[in-house]
């Protein structure tokens, strides 16, 4: 296996261990508290509206605890180009995210690539695996020969 494909793979399960350790951590029991809450099935996972100058968006969001006073809603449009180490920005045909915009992203950086999952969603490491893991593979493959 290629080294840079065994570090990717270590540092997601090392990822995904962390997760799952951090949220097993103490905390006080109001803050993780869900009680009438309409979103305790999802996770704490559901689409708000914003409201915006440009006119009202509906945007997914993910509650971490109980914290009502804050929203955020990121736009880093204008740091992208400040980006210059290679990137991989990848868009799937049923995910939330538009591919549109996940390839203009890919364009904005300076060492950008998109990728295209046809059959993904936001999970296509798991519903688009081929396309994802040999678009990745390339990449990581592209930027180890100093071809990207």
């Amino acid at each position: 296996m290629h080294p840079l494909l065994r570090l990717l793979l270590i540092s997601i399960a090392f990822t995904l261990g962390s997760a799952m350790t951090a949220s097993v951590s103490a905390a006080p029991a109001a803050y993780f508290d869900s009680s009438g809450r309409d979103d305790v099935l999802s996770g704490g996972v559901k689409m708000i509206t914003v409201q915006t100058p440009k006119g009202a968006f509906r945007v997914w969001t993910k509650r971490v605890g109980n914290n009502p006073a804050i929203k955020v809603l990121l736009h880093r449009t204008a740091d992208l180009p400040k980006i210059t180490v290679p990137t991989l920005s990848i868009g799937a045909r049923y995910d939330t995210m538009e591919p549109a915009q996940m390839e203009k992203i890919a364009k904005s950086v300076k060492k950008g690539r998109y990728l295209y999952s046809p059959k993904g969603s936001h999970l296509a490491i798991y519903d688009d695996q081929q396309t994802y893991m040999a678009g990745l593979t390339r990449f990581i493959l592209d930027v180890d020969a100093g071809r990207f």
